[in-house]
């Protein structure tokens, strides 16, 4: 993964995200988990926003989510990884509607990567 910060604008490129249906938690006899490869995808995401990620969480977002055609299951899943994942990065302060003010989600085209894109909205820090 490759990150970069510019003028309040945090893109990154990434390899595409885990297909998982019910990223996030789910339920393992009473226990709630994080599947492996959705933690290890959000761990490679901290890593690589790690030296350009803001002193603090941004408070207000814009989220533009590129994802390869032909990835199997909804696009809702993926984006929960995503925010998730920049929640856990120290980018933004929570995955909330008060933060998240817009989501954009389209498909790339054939490329096996994936570009976020998280521009600070006025106002959120």
């Amino acid at each position: 993964m490759r990150a970069v910060r510019r003028n309040g604008v945090l893109r990154v490129v990434a390899e595409a995200v885990p297909a998982w249906s019910r990223p996030g938690t789910a339920w393992n006899g009473g226990h709630r988990f994080l599947p492996p490869r959705v933690r290890a995808w959000q761990e490679g995401l901290a890593e690589a926003v790690r030296s350009v990620r803001p002193r603090r969480p941004w408070r207000a977002v814009r989220v533009r989510l590129e994802l390869p055609d032909g990835l199997r299951g909804d696009p809702d899943n993926y984006l929960k990884t995503v925010l998730d994942g920049l929640v856990r990065a120290g980018v933004i302060v929570s995955d909330r509607l008060a933060v998240v003010r817009d989501v954009r989600v389209s498909a790339l085209g054939t490329r096996r990567r994936v570009v976020i894109v998280v521009a600070r909205v006025g106002g959120g820090r």
